[in-house]
């Protein structure tokens, strides 16, 4: 509740860009996943250079939910 009554902008801003959404969420997610990489610092570098516009977005999602709700999401 409290991410969407604070970010709703930057969190939609992410989901309708399929840079974000579709494409660095997915990646960042498949390098947690892998057993090899384990979400390492390669991948995830490797994921922000294929979507450079994603990463941003999802950055300023992430950014302003913390900022706004440090409490409820802990």
């Amino acid at each position: 509740g409290c991410a969407e009554a604070h970010c709703g902008c930057e969190i939609n801003g992410c989901l309708v860009d399929t840079q974000c959404d579709d494409g660095y969420v997915n990646c960042i997610i498949a390098c947690a996943l892998d057993p090899g990489d384990a979400g390492a610092s390669p991948c995830m570098a490797d994921c922000a250079q294929q979507y450079p516009r994603g990463k941003v977005e999802y950055d300023l999602a992430i950014g302003c939910v913390d900022r706004a709700c440090p409490t409820e999401c802990q």
